[in-house]
Parts: C-alpha cells; structure tokens; sequence
C-alpha cells in the first residue's frame, strides 16, 4: 500500500513485485494507492480490505498511512515489512525487515555539490551508494531465505545487479521480462 501513484511509489512496486516473483513465482501482488499520505485510519482500511482479500504479508509506505497499515497488520497477525528505518521494534514479532534509508549520505552528496558549485536536478542514490539498504531480518526469516536476500543484496552493491525500474505499473508481460539475479 503506497500513499499515491507517484513515480517513486510505482517504481518501488515494481521493485517489490518482482523480488517477490523471483521469491516466489506463483505469488499474487495486490497494491492499492489511496491517494493520501498522512491518513492513518485510510492505511488500517486499505490493509483490512487486502487482508479480506487473502493478503498474507503486507508492506506500507507513505508516513501516516503506513502507520495505520502497520496497525491493521498487527490487529491481524500479518507478517510485514517497515519502511525509512528498522521498524522492528513496531512489531518484533511480525517486522520481517525494513526498507532502511541513509539520508545523510544523500545530504552529503548533495551539500557537497553544492559547495563545489555542481548542484544538478537529480541525484539517484540506492544501496550501491549506501543510501538504501534492507534492515536485519530479527530472526524472523530462516536462514536459508536471509542468506539468499543478501545475496542479492551483496550483488547490488557490487554493482553486479541492478534492481529493474519501473515508470509504469507493472503487468504480468513487463514482469516477465525483468532481468533477474545470476544466483
């Protein structure tokens, strides 16, 4: 569940989608974006409507929305996923992982263009760059499964995988063609 159908949201379930088609090729991906951010009682309604429909591991984003997804998630017992920082602590017994964002290398970078006169229009930070990363799995995963996450992982910062962008919602046929890990 992403706040709204914005480039970034759209080009993180594309991301989300298909590591979970890599994971799992049977896998069904339902998303909703409810149009707001900041709206915690919208977040607990859109994850209860996914629950009723089957869901069984969530994952919100979008500050007071993913607040209310994280709510329902706990009310239902369902597996998640936190977003910005390790949210393990939300949930211990249900917060598989976060996604993990290193603002201070993203200010670095840009303070440091600045300072060098070279501030351009957009910077693209990932893990690669230690922007992003995925926050410890708690022992809630086995470790067979951890170990292949951060195998993956490893190769993205080696620079040996890129993660596929998305500027479009993805279907079954864009999915299809994702290049995925050599594991």
């Amino acid at each position: 569940i992403g706040g709204a159908e914005t480039p970034t949201m759209i080009n993180a379930l594309g991301g989300y989608w298909a590591g979970a088609l890599y994971a799992n090729p049977d896998i069904e991906v339902i998303y909703t974006f409810p149009g707001v951010w900041d709206d915690v009682a919208k977040g607990k309604e859109s994850a209860n409507a996914q629950f009723a429909a089957g869901v069984d591991f969530m994952m919100g984003r979008g500050d007071g929305l993913a607040e209310g997804v994280l709510e329902a998630s706990k009310e239902a017992g369902v597996w998640c996923v936190g977003d910005m920082n390790d949210q393990n602590e939300l949930a211990p017994d249900l917060m598989v992982t976060s996604t993990y964002w290193d603002l201070s290398v993203v200010f670095e970078v840009i303070l440091k263009a600045a300072k060098d006169g070279e501030l351009g229009p957009m910077y693209v930070m990932g893990m690669q760059a230690g922007a992003t990363d995925v926050a410890p799995f708690h022992g809630l995963v086995p470790d067979d499964v951890a170990a292949q996450v951060n195998a993956v992982r490893d190769l993205i910062i080696a620079g040996q995988f890129t993660v596929p962008k998305f500027s479009e919602i993805p279907t079954a046929e864009t999915l299809a063609d994702v290049e995925t890990p050599d594991m």
